[in-house]
């Protein structure tokens, strides 16, 4: 049995919902990649979240990640892999010292004390179970606020699970929504990451930070129909088409922007009210030849308009 099915055996004592147990054979598979069945926009979680903020993280705790590599071998040099085979049913006084020093040794004060002073596998197993639900404290240092209270400071709250990776010293946008206890919680498919990955957002805050109303129409260029099956609000597709220029036309003037690889085309900083979209050959100017629309569309202030163009013939080629 490798390590990482090892280590998820022995954290699955404590929490049963971090490893999935395979239908055949003994397989198991830490929940650290955890899907989202759909991401909602920049807009949707800037009105939704209770603070929306740019900060730099100076500590977490517990601080260790349970797929960790450096933790799994923590686990594999204090337990043989017979050991850990039998850890679930192995009640005896040798594995429960075991068990508390690693334990201990994954966490600071006062979680640290609390653990090393548990005196059975049961009082043990119950401290574990309540600090991996209750998840992991990240606190910031924080540099913009784009939405809700303006601090120097917040905790904000995250799972084990399905939680977002924090690291000390890494910055981050988050979006934070209040939770159990009134606390402030950041989930993995909350649109939080780093400030380096964060750029698409950032474009669009900026223009709100600055510009207040500010609104944005964004959406892809694909040539696979099947791609109109997708969420209104589209976060890719399937055979995106790179390089098409697209107008966007509205009574104040005409803007155009270039599909990236993804297919991907997005205008910030307009104003609420009408606007036509129109997509272009990639030759534009030199060939005036259009693929897709005019689209009317109407945004409103703050918001967000998603526009999909399915584009099929030779009239795309490079």
């Amino acid at each position: 049995m490798d390590t990482r099915a090892l280590f998820g055996i022995i954290f699955r004592t404590f929490c049963s919902s971090l490893v999935l147990i395979g239908a055949s054979g003994l397989t198991v598979e830490p929940l650290m990649a955890c899907r989202c069945p759909r991401v909602p926009s920049v807009c949707e979680r800037l009105s939704s979240a209770d603070m929306v903020f740019a900060g730099r993280v100076e500590s977490i705790e517990p601080n260790f990640n349970p797929g960790d590599p450096s933790v799994r071998a923590q686990v594999a040099a204090r337990f043989s892999e017979q050991e850990l085979e039998n850890i679930e049913t192995d009640r005896s006084p040798e594995s429960f010292l075991k068990l508390r020093e690693l334990y201990s040794g994954l966490l600071r004060e006062p979680n640290k004390s609390r653990l090393a002073r548990s005196s059975s596998r049961e009082e043990l197993d119950s401290m574990w179970s309540a600090i991996m639900e209750q998840g992991k404290m990240a606190r910031f240092r924080v540099r913009e606020v784009f939405s809700g209270p303006k601090l120097e400071t917040v905790d904000v709250w995250t799972d084990f699970i399905c939680g977002v990776g924090f690291q000390e010293g890494e910055s981050y946008l988050v979006y934070a929504s209040r939770g159990n206890e009134n606390r402030l919680e950041a989930r993995g498919c909350s649109r939080t990451e780093r400030i380096s990955d964060a750029g698409d957002d950032l474009a669009y805050l900026h223009f709100i930070q600055h510009e207040g109303n500010a609104a944005r129409v964004f959406g892809f260029a694909t040539s696979s129909p099947s791609d109109l099956d997708r969420a209104q609000l589209w976060n890719g597709v399937t055979s995106p088409l790179d390089g098409l220029p697209v107008q966007v036309h509205s009574q104040s003037g005409v803007r155009y922007a270039y599909t990236d690889r993804r297919g991907r085309y997005v205008f910030d900083g307009l104003e609420e009210g009408n606007y036509k979209l129109t997509v272009f050959h990639r030759d534009y100017p030199e060939n005036t030849t259009i693929l897709a629309g005019p689209r009317e569309v109407h945004v409103n202030a703050r918001g967000c308009v998603s526009e999909l163009f399915v584009i099929q013939g030779e009239t795309t080629a490079k």
